[in-house]
């Protein structure tokens, strides 16, 4: 679309409202071609409905592009699209590409209304919380985004392919919830009898499965409505599920059993023996599920039950499979060993010692990752020289972080996950309270993410990027801010296309968020002098003057653009008065915000000092 052909399109559209026409109703379909590159752009609801609508505020929805070749009509694959859409009222330049310079730059107040590029990191703490980092802040320092109290501690989680929903089982709190990842708040729970641990979601999404002390249940993941709930002997149990949807696999450690459930007539029909199973995972390529036994095997386990049974020394505690599922791999805590199993032959091909005691094995692309309980040395096996008979297992470390990764409150989950972008991983260090960024094939981790004070057990990448869904077919889900003109901005580097759609969004349907009843000004605003330490104090009162006493978890962000940005938790003074150090490094404009999401201020504009 050219500069001219957009702004015709705002004056048909501004001239259609003016004049009290429909709006167009969804899907909005947007098409350009630029220097030999076809872009369609497609926004739709993400939840079907009887009768087309139009786009409002607030709305869940599917943002597409499908770019091909325009001479071809060949699919553009293995492209790497970003875009952003921004509301109008945004002072924002009037051409198209400084636009996006201003939203690629990441800055504070460059942040367009719904960033369709980002991923978030969260982190599962040893408290009731959840917090959730973003990443493109850049590297250190505390970058939070969110806080999601939860009923009690969480035990696991699993996020849907679409990242829209995150469920988390609570054991303590014998719940299980659902976080809408797009509000970062929990949307909905079920309660159960007994605790429940584990939880594993089908690859079609169908059903939820969660173990509790003694059932397995099976949960509509669209709604957490019970379509099941089979008994199981009570104890702790381990589940996997097959790649084809057909058949889940439960394991309870106390009675040497292995059930295995037919998901289409969800009922129990195999019950397999197995000595102390601890860990299960399934493989796809053998079409079977391998279980550890901490009595000294590792078990493969179909539909009728055992296949084959590999002996290794006793006191194996965990079992994975690669990501190209043709090995299993599991650890030893007694041993302080590592295994290989060759599923097409289900054989024991390569066993290798580890410098430490492991708890957990994850993996990259093309490491496998051992966190030891002893050391914060990460353990790294390239997955390449896996496989072969009698060769040794070569194994490398790089620190991941000052602390050892043992901690008193284990998780299900992993405290190790790949990150988006390249070869990259995250380890969450609970005594360090912090979680580490490494590129693989650096010495050292290349960054970290402050979590707030707070002991990360795990970590997971919550990914809201387009990415390829089919041939040329780059896709996200989103939530639409307020309703108005919106810009969808739309880059793509290699080849080179850059444009700017228009697209009207109506006004939400739903009650407006009330307006935060509190108001939050400079104490003293007087001038600081560059590299000297002093404290900013704000007071935060109600519409009548009355002073506000408590703020709740709390976050001031203070920067100056291009210049210093730092973040703080406010300490109380009395009489609503609340301080926050500050150490400018240089001279300028810094201002400061204030981010109180229990007195519903998302970075509230506070006031402003200069430096000289």
């Amino acid at each position: 679309m050219t500069r001219t052909a957009f702004a015709a399109t705002l004056l048909l559209l501004a001239a259609a409202t003016a004049g009290g026409e429909e709006p167009e109703r969804a899907p909005v379909v947007r098409r350009s071609v630029q220097d030999g590159v076809a872009v369609k752009l497609t926004i739709d609801h993400a939840a079907p409905s009887a009768e087309p609508r139009p786009l409002r505020g607030g709305d869940d929805v599917v943002v597409r592009f499908e770019i091909r070749d325009e001479a071809t009509g060949a699919p553009l694959r293995g492209a790497k699209p970003a875009a952003w859409m921004d509301g109008a009222r945004h002072q924002r330049p009037a051409g198209c590409r400084d636009r996006i310079n201003i939203y690629a730059g990441g800055g504070f107040l460059g942040r367009a209304d719904v960033n369709l590029n980002t991923f978030h990191v969260l982190a599962m703490n040893d408290d009731a919380t959840l917090t959730v980092v973003d990443p493109l802040f850049g590297f250190g320092g505390t970058k939070l985004l969110a806080l999601v109290e939860l009923p009690g501690p969480a035990d696991d989680w699993v996020l849907t392919d679409d990242s829209n929903a995150l469920f988390v089982s609570m054991g303590k709190a014998r719940q299980v919830a659902l976080v809408d990842t797009a509000a970062w708040r929990v949307a909905k729970s079920v309660s159960f009898r007994s605790s429940p641990g584990r939880l594993v979601l089908q690859p079609d999404e169908g059903y939820l499965w969660v173990a509790t002390e003694e059932a397995l249940v099976a949960l509509r993941a669209k709604d957490l409505g019970i379509a099941a709930t089979l008994p199981l002997p009570r104890g702790k149990h381990d589940v996997a599920v097959s790649h084809d949807n057909r058949y889940v696999f439960a394991t309870t450690a106390e009675h040497d059993r292995v059930t295995v459930v037919d998901v289409a007539k969800l009922a129990v029909v195999h019950e397999a023996e197995v000595a102390r199973p601890v860990s299960i995972a399934w493989s796809s390529l053998a079409g079977a599920a391998y279980v550890a036994s901490e009595k000294g095997s590792i078990v493969a386990v179909g539909t009728r039950g055992v296949i084959a049974t590999m002996q290794i020394a006793a006191g194996v505690s965990m079992v994975r499979i690669t990501p190209d599922a043709r090995l299993a791999m599991s650890i030893n805590p007694v041993e302080q060993s590592v295994d290989v199993i060759d599923v097409a032959t289900n054989r024991l091909v390569q066993s290798g010692r580890l410098p430490g005691i492991p708890d957990q094995i994850a993996f990259s692309r093309t490491l496998a990752y051992v966190l030891l309980r002893d050391s914060e040395q990460v353990q790294m096996i390239v997955l390449s020289e896996l496989g072969r008979k009698g060769t040794p297992v070569a194994v490398a470390d790089v620190g991941g972080g000052r602390r050892a990764f043992g901690m008193d409150m284990p998780s299900l989950a992993p405290s190790v996950v790949q990150a988006i972008g390249g070869d990259s991983v995250l380890f969450a260090n609970g005594p360090d309270r912090v979680i580490y960024y490494y590129q693989e094939g650096m010495a050292a981790p290349m960054g970290n993410f402050n979590n707030y004070g707070r002991r990360p057990r795990a970590v997971m990448v919550v990914d809201r990027s387009l990415r390829e869904r089919g041939p040329g077919v780059y896709e996200t889900s989103a939530r639409l801010a307020d309703g108005g003109q919106y810009d969808v901005a739309f880059l793509l580097d290699v080849p080179r296309a850059v444009d700017c759609f228009s697209v009207a969004v109506r006004e939400s349907e739903r009650a407006a968020p009330p307006r935060p009843a509190v108001r939050a000004a400079l104490v003293d605003g007087g001038a600081r002098r560059s590299g000297a330490r002093s404290s900013l104090r704000f007071r935060l009162t109600t519409e009548s003057g009355a002073p506000v006493e408590s703020l709740g978890d709390s976050l001031v962000l203070i920067f100056a653009p291009g210049v210093w940005q730092g973040r703080e938790q406010p300490r109380p003074m009395g009489d609503g008065t609340f301080a926050v150090d500050f150490s400018p490094p240089a001279a300028g404009t810094y201002s400061m915000y204030l981010n109180a999401a229990s007195h519903g201020l998302a970075y509230q504009f506070v006031g402003s000092v200069q430096v000289q």
